[in-house]
C-alpha cells in the first residue's frame, strides 16, 4: 500500500498521469484552444460592479 502524501501533490500526480495517458491518443493531438463561455462571463460581468461597490464601502 502506498503512503499518501499531501493532497495537492496527489492531485498533481493524478493530473500528470491523466495528461500522459491521454497524450498517447491520436485524437488528442493538435493545438489546445480555450473559449469563454457565457456561463463564466455573465457572473463575472455582474460581479465586477458588486466588487467595486464593496471596495468603495469597505
Amino acid at each position: 500500500m502506498k503512503a499518501r502524501g499531501r493532497p495537492d501533490h496527489d492531485s498533481r500526480r493524478q493530473l500528470r498521469e491523466l495528461a500522459q495517458s491521454g497524450a498517447k491518443d491520436p485524437l488528442a493531438q493538435g493545438e489546445v484552444t480555450a473559449r469563454w463561455a457565457c456561463e463564466i462571463m455573465g457572473p463575472a460581468r455582474r460581479g465586477g460592479p458588486v466588487d467595486g461597490a464593496l471596495l468603495a464601502v469597505g
